[in-house]
C-alpha cells in the first residue's frame, strides 16, 4: 500500500464505523422514517452529532419549530443547534409568515463548523399539527387491535412530555384506556386470572386507580356470579374469596348493620351499583362481595367434609361476625337435633346438651333434654325388674332432675321385692318415709295411722314385753343376732347399729320353741 492510498483507506474506514455507529441508533439513516427531534438529542447525549458530521449521511429530522426565520431555524428543546439553508447566500425558500403549523420536516446533513455541528437543510415541508396528526391516526385504528392503540398512545405519551404538551398528554390516557378496553373484549367474563394480569396494566398506563378497581370488582364479580350458577367446590369459592381480600380493600373490615339500603341495590344491579358508589361505599361493597363469597365456601366446606354444624356455626362466628345470627340458628337446629336423639346419648353428653341449652337460655330443653334420657334410662334399667337397677334410677331422678316424687316411686318398688335391702331403707328414710307395720309410709301417712300402744312404746323405746315380730315391723331386722338355746329355754340378742341413733341391744327370752320368746331387756 502507497502513502497516496493510505488516507483514503482511513476515511474509508472511518466512514465505515459512523454507518455502522448510525445504524445501532434506531431509524436515524432509514430512508422514509423521520429522526424526532427528542431521538436527535437522545443521540447527542450519546456524542453521536460529531460523527454524524463526519459521515455526512443525510437524514430527516422533524419537530416542533421554537425559531424560524429567513436564515435561521431552530426546533423547540434543540435549541444547540442550528438548521441552515444549505445556499448560504440564500434564505429559506419560504414566507415564514405563512407556516401555520409549527411541526417541520427537514432534510439534510450535519457539518462541523467553528468545530460546532450545524445541519445543513436542503429540502423542508410543514407537517400537520400533532392535534391533526393525531386525530387522523386515530380514526384509521377503528378497526385495530389493541396493540396499535397502545403504540400510538406511547407516541402521544412520549411526544406530550417532550414538548411539556398537556394536551396530548391527556389524549394518550385516552388511547391507553381504548387499548384496555379491546384488550378486555377478548377476554371471557369468567377469565378471572387473565382479566386480574390486564387490570396490572392499568397503573403502567397511567390509568385512574379507581377505574382499576372498579374494574378489579367487577371481574371479580362476574367470577362469583359464574361459580354460583354452575357446579363449584369449596376449594374453587375459598379460592375466589381469597382472590377478593388480597385484591380490595375493606374486606376485612365488619359491617356496622346500617347497610341494608346499598345492599338491596347491590341484589339488583351489582356491577352499576359498584361503578356509581363514591369510595367510601365501594368499601362496603367489597366486604358484601367477600361475605357471600366466604359464606358459601363456608356453607359448602361443611358439606363436603361433613363437619358438624357446631363447626360451621363456630367458624361462621370467626370469620363472618355478621352473619351471628345464622351461626346460632345452626346451633340451634344441632342442638333440637341432638335432643331429638337423647336416647343414644351418653350421660356426659347429656350434661352437655343441657348446659348448651342453659347457656342460650332456654331452660325448659334443657329439663327436657333430662327428663327424655331419664325416662329411657327408667325403661331400660326397670326392663328385668331388678332392686339395684331401680336404685339407680332412682339416683337419676334425683340427681339429673331433683325428682324426689320419681325417686320414692322406683325405691318403693325396689322396697316389695327386696324388703330387707339396707340401700333402700337408707334412701326412702332420706326422703322422709317411714316403715309402719312393715310399709313404707310418707311423713303425712305415718301420721295420719290411729295411735298403736306397741309403736308407742317403740318410738318411746320401751320394747320389752313385745315379741321379735312386732318389733321387727317397727324397727327392722336387726344388724347381728345371737341365740343360745339351753334346759329348754331360748335367749337371744338383737344388736342395731345402723336404724338406731346409738347401739341397741334388745335381749330375748322364751320356751324354746318359741310361742312366748319376748324381750326383756333393752340396753342402749
Amino acid at each position: 500500500m502507497t502513502r497516496r492510498t493510505q488516507p483514503r483507506f482511513a476515511r474509508c474506514w472511518w466512514v465505515l464505523v459512523v454507518a455502522a455507529c448510525l445504524l445501532s441508533h434506531g431509524s436515524m439513516l432509514r430512508g422514509a422514517d423521520a429522526v424526532s427531534i427528542a431521538e436527535l438529542m437522545n443521540a447527542k447525549r450519546k456524542g453521536l452529532w460529531t460523527a454524524y458530521a463526519q459521515s455526512g449521511a443525510s437524514m430527516k429530522v422533524e419537530g416542533r419549530y421554537s425559531v424560524f426565520s429567513p436564515t435561521l431555524l431552530r426546533f423547540l428543546n434543540c435549541q444547540d443547534l442550528n438548521f441552515v439553508w444549505y445556499k448560504e447566500d440564500e434564505h429559506f425558500p419560504i414566507e415564514t409568515s405563512s407556516v401555520h403549523s409549527r411541526n417541520l420536516e427537514v432534510f439534510g446533513h450535519f457539518e462541523m463548523r467553528s468545530a460546532s455541528p450545524v445541519f445543513v437543510v436542503r429540502q423542508f415541508r410543514t407537517l400537520p399539527s400533532d392535534e391533526d396528526s393525531l386525530r387522523e391516526r386515530k380514526d384509521s385504528l377503528i378497526n385495530s387491535p389493541a396493540a396499535e392503540w397502545y403504540a400510538l398512545g406511547k407516541w402521544a405519551a412520549a411526544r406530550g412530555a417532550f414538548y411539556g404538551d398537556e394536551a396530548l398528554a391527556r389524549e394518550s390516557q385516552g388511547l391507553y384506556a381504548e387499548a384496555l378496553r379491546r384488550e378486555e373484549k377478548l377476554l371471557p367474563a369468567d377469565d378471572l386470572d387473565g382479566r386480574l394480569a390486564l387490570a396490572k396494566k392499568y397503573p403502567q398506563y397511567g390509568q385512574p386507580e379507581d377505574e382499576r378497581v372498579q374494574f378489579v370488582q367487577e371481574s371479580l364479580t362476574r367470577r362469583w356470579q359464574s361459580l354460583r350458577g354452575a357446579h363449584s367446590t369449596a376449594a374453587d369459592l375459598e379460592a375466589l374469596s381469597n382472590r377478593i381480600n388480597d385484591n380490595l380493600g375493606g374486606c376485612k373490615v365488619p359491617l356496622t348493620g346500617s347497610e341494608e339500603a346499598l345492599r338491596d341495590r347491590s341484589s339488583h344491579d351489582p356491577i352499576a351499583t359498584y361503578r356509581n358508589a363514591p369510595a367510601n361505599e365501594r368499601l362496603l361493597l367489597n366486604r358484601m362481595l367477600w361475605i357471600d363469597v366466604r359464606s358459601a365456601y363456608l356453607e359448602l366446606w361443611a358439606k363436603e367434609r361433613n363437619r358438624d354444624p357446631m363447626q360451621l356455626a363456630d367458624r361462621i362466628d370467626r370469620e363472618i361476625p355478621e352473619q351471628h345470627l345464622h351461626a346460632e340458628a345452626l346451633r340451634g337446629g344441632a342442638l333440637d337435633e341432638r335432643l331429638a336423639d337423647v336416647a343414644h346419648l351418653t350421660r356426659d353428653e347429656l350434661l352437655n346438651l343441657a348446659d348448651q341449652f342453659q347457656r342460650r337460655g332456654q331452660p325448659e330443653k334443657a329439663s327436657a333434654a333430662k327428663r327424655a334420657w331419664v325416662k329411657v334410662k327408667e325403661d331400660r334399667l326397670t326392663k328385668e325388674g331388678r332392686p339395684s337397677d331401680l336404685v339407680q334410677a332412682a339416683h337419676e331422678y334425683q340427681s339429673l332432675l331433683d325428682d324426689n316424687e320419681s325417686a320414692a316411686r322406683l325405691l318403693l318398688q325396689a322396697a316389695k321385692i327386696a324388703p330387707e335391702m339396707k340401700e333402700v331403707g337408707g334412701q326412702l328414710e332420706r326422703l322422709g318415709y317411714k316403715r309402719v307395720n312393715g310399709q313404707w309410709l310418707t311423713a303425712a301417712q305415718a301420721a295420719a295411722l290411729p295411735a298403736d300402744p306397741v309403736q308407742k312404746a317403740a318410738e318411746a323405746g320401751r320394747y320389752t314385753g313385745m315379741t321379735r315380730e312386732q318389733i321387727r315391723k317397727m324397727i327392722g331386722a336387726p344388724d347381728s343376732r345371737t341365740r343360745v338355746v339351753a334346759s329348754g329355754r331360748v335367749s337371744e340378742v338383737w344388736i342395731y347399729d345402723q336404724n338406731a341413733k346409738s347401739r341397741v341391744a334388745i335381749h330375748f327370752v322364751g320356751s324354746a320353741d318359741g310361742h312366748d320368746v319376748t324381750a326383756v331387756k333393752v340396753v342402749q
